[in-house]
């Protein structure tokens, strides 16, 4: 069902659909008609419901809204001359998505994206699900398997215009089981929390841009059956590990990354495309096998000075670094012989010069910094 409303100039769409239904009848490869015995797939999508605008202004703009219950969909394709076999199902539930824009549409050639972008080009939106689960399985000449993934929710939000864009996304309680050739256990793993971020400027300036970038993998387990295979004494701390790196910076482009022109003239004559102004750590976690590494900080750089440090803008800040559990990790690496006992008294007198003593049990710290003379100081301490 769908109801139109306004006028001319600005059209308002409400629609709605209880089953919507689609089904692949064959494929037309190089000539060639697959039929249905060979590939087949099926989507459905259940208790639809969404609104949209479009506006016929001199730069045209648009909203949407929709949810949608259920999307189910299941796939299975063969290989004739390999005999190799492939099927996919899932299903994803309670999906919401929103999103706006202006996209203009007179005297511009859609190719031309600089030309879009300083016409108005603008888009920005988000989509997100409570729960959705995957299974497949193959079997080819190399042998057969399956894989199976489930999680809890997910949400997905980009956004591009003349600001630059940026882009994020982000899983919750991810679950993988998969059984595949050559390898002789079952590989599972858990994630409670999976995140990634970008935000990057994409227009030549002489002021300065902000850019971000950032990814989260938060208590990661894997099965004990895999633990055994590498740690079977269990000599390793088999608690959830987290790795995940937060950044963020202000940076000078110094060409238009859509540009074909600019972008070749830069090849060809091997310059810089853009010139880094400052970068903030503002988390770095790792946190595995019984350790725990952090740490933040925050650098400017210098352009105008590239001799200092080799051909790089020289820095200057510090970075504040916390470690937990490294001494333990080390004695546990020799146990298993993994490390030989020569090398980590090497990392413990190198934990010895760079770092000092902590208030926890078994944990040292150190401040890293460079000043504005280019020294570089630990702890402060100059090494370099």
């Amino acid at each position: 069902d769908m109801i139109v409303t306004g006028d001319p100039d600005n059209f308002n769409y409400s629609y709605s659909a209880k089953v919507l239904d689609m089904t692949l009848d064959h494929l037309t490869i190089d000539g060639e008609v697959i039929g249905a015995n060979l590939a087949k797939a099926q989507v459905s999508l259940m208790d639809v419901n969404g609104n949209y605008t479009i506006s016929t202004s001199e730069l045209p703009a648009y909203s949407q809204a929709a949810t949608i219950g259920t999307i189910q969909y299941n796939a299975a394709f063969s290989d004739p001359d390999s005999g190799g076999k492939l099927k996919i199902g899932g299903a994803i539930n309670d999906l919401v998505s929103d999103s706006t824009g202006t996209i203009p549409n007179t005297g511009i050639n859609a190719q031309d994206f600089v030309a879009m972008l300083d016409a108005g080009f603008a888009v920005k939106g988000a989509l997100s699900y409570q729960a959705g689960n995957l299974d497949i399985a193959f079997d080819g000449p190399d042998g057969a398997g399956t894989a199976t993934t489930s999680s809890t929710g997910g949400e997905v939000a980009f956004e591009m215009g003349s600001n630059g864009m940026s882009y994020n996304v982000g899983q919750k309680n991810l679950a993988v089981s998969a059984l595949v050739p050559d390898v002789p256990l079952p590989i599972t793993l858990i994630m409670a929390e999976s995140k990634f971020n970008l935000a990057m400027p994409l227009r030549e300036s002489d002021e300065e841009q902000d850019f971000a970038f950032g990814f989260a993998m938060a208590n990661f387990t894997v099965s004990d059956m895999l633990w055994s295979m590498f740690d079977p004494a269990t000599n390793l701390p088999r608690n959830p590990a987290t790795f995940a790196v937060d950044l963020s910076g202000k940076a000078k482009i110094l060409f238009d990354f859509f540009d074909p022109g600019q972008a070749a003239a830069l090849e060809r004559s091997g310059a810089a495309p853009g010139e880094l102004n400052a970068l903030s750590l503002n988390s770095i976690v790792i946190d595995a096998v019984g350790a725990r590494l952090t740490a933040a900080g925050d650098f400017t750089f210098d352009n105008t000075d590239l001799v200092s440090f080799n051909g790089m803008p020289r820095p200057t800040g510090g970075i504040d670094l916390k470690l937990v559990g490294g001494n333990g990790l080390l004695d546990n690496l020799v146990n298993m012989g993994i490390l030989p006992e020569q090398q980590a008294m090497g990392a413990r007198m190198m934990m010895g010069l760079f770092a000092r003593a902590g208030t926890e049990p078994d944990s040292v710290t150190s401040k890293i910094e460079i000043n504005d003379a280019g020294h570089i100081l630990a702890n402060g301490q100059r090494i370099q």
